[in-house]
């Protein structure tokens, strides 16, 4: 039975490395029947094994389960498609009566208002790593803020980049469900206070201008209310802003900032989870139908081809909303 496995695997590999073969190098005009002929034979397969008796390790079904696209989704967006597979019950403990860890005056958090006659649009754009992203969304001539991968050995020069900026962001790793990258440094749900202390204290000192952070990825850590109760202690502490990038649907972002009183805004809208001109247009008129119909509406984008061919586009899409840098938010 093993052997049988083993031919049937092979076999299905082969297939599948065929097609993407054919539509690289092929013009393919109908995908969606090929995606469908594809999933078909694959449950054929999966069939004839189990008519066989044949013990499937659940991994290794996973690896059957082959979904041809032409998109690649962006990394927040796809932490977050991973994020949705977990219920809430799993994933959150309550806050009701939660005691923070840290002490905290009691006083009223101080955020800005926004409203439907005077529409505010926040776009962020992640993962910005290198001194030729900043030229690029330089030349946009939007109102843009970058928000910077911190200091690694493999982003050893994001402070000196950060330094000639006079608005920006400092976009912090934080634990995923899953997601197979993660970046050097990336705090996780386990680490104590003074772990997560002295990666906050690095940030203040290498980025001092900093508007705020935003989590890179994060789905795990920012639904893990002890973790975040932590990280909100050493923001405090360094007086340093949050935003949620939302990476997944329960966080507790907001929550956090009203125990700690501090203004925390989240993402509302991902505009490039694919990589297409048109999709990025659509997601930008979303986010300036949103600004509108509540007065602000935060986006955040990355930093790739399609992105700043889209942005460039949409100038005009713009001119209802008051486009805005991520400082702002708190003046």
């Amino acid at each position: 039975m093993r052997r049988v496995f083993i031919y049937t695997f092979v076999a299905t590999l082969i297939f599948v490395a065929t097609y993407l073969f054919l539509k690289k190098y092929s013009p393919i005009k109908n995908e969606s029947n090929i995606t469908k002929d594809i999933n078909i034979t694959l449950k054929s397969i999966k069939n004839s094994l189990d008519d066989k008796n044949v013990s499937v390790k659940k991994e290794e079904i996973t690896i059957l389960k082959v979904k041809p696209s032409k998109y690649i989704l962006a990394t927040e967006a796809l932490d977050y498609e991973e994020a949705k597979k977990l219920s809430k019950e799993q994933n959150i403990t309550q806050i009701k009566n939660y005691k923070p860890l840290c002490k905290v005056e009691k006083k009223e958090t101080k955020k800005r208002v926004f409203n439907k006659s005077n529409p505010t649009l926040v776009i962020i754009m992640d993962d910005i790593s290198s001194q030729k992203e900043i030229d690029r969304l330089n030349s946009l001539g939007m109102k843009i803020t970058p928000s910077i991968f911190p200091s690694t050995k493999t982003h050893k020069d994001t402070p000196l980049i950060a330094s000639k900026l006079k608005h920006y962001m400092v976009h912090t790793p934080m634990q995923a469900f899953n997601y197979k990258h993660p970046e050097i440094g990336t705090l996780d749900v386990n680490d104590s206070l003074k772990t997560i202390e002295r990666s906050i204290l690095k940030i203040h000192k290498d980025f001092p201008n900093l508007a705020a952070i935003n989590n890179h990825t994060g789905s795990r850590f920012t639904s893990d209310i002890k973790a975040m109760d932590r990280l909100f202690c050493a923001l405090k502490k360094y007086n340093i802003n949050f935003i949620d990038s939302k990476t997944a649907p329960h966080t507790f972002g907001k929550k956090m900032g009203r125990l700690y009183g501090m203004p925390v805004f989240c993402r509302d809208v991902f505009l490039d989870n694919k990589a297409d001109v048109e999709y990025i247009l659509k997601q930008i008129r979303l986010a300036v139908k949103k600004a509108k119909k509540s007065g602000l509406c935060i986006a955040i984008c990355h930093p790739r081809q399609k992105t700043f061919v889209a942005l460039r586009e949409a100038k005009n899409l713009l001119l209802g909303v008051k486009l805005i840098y991520v400082d702002e938010l708190y003046r």
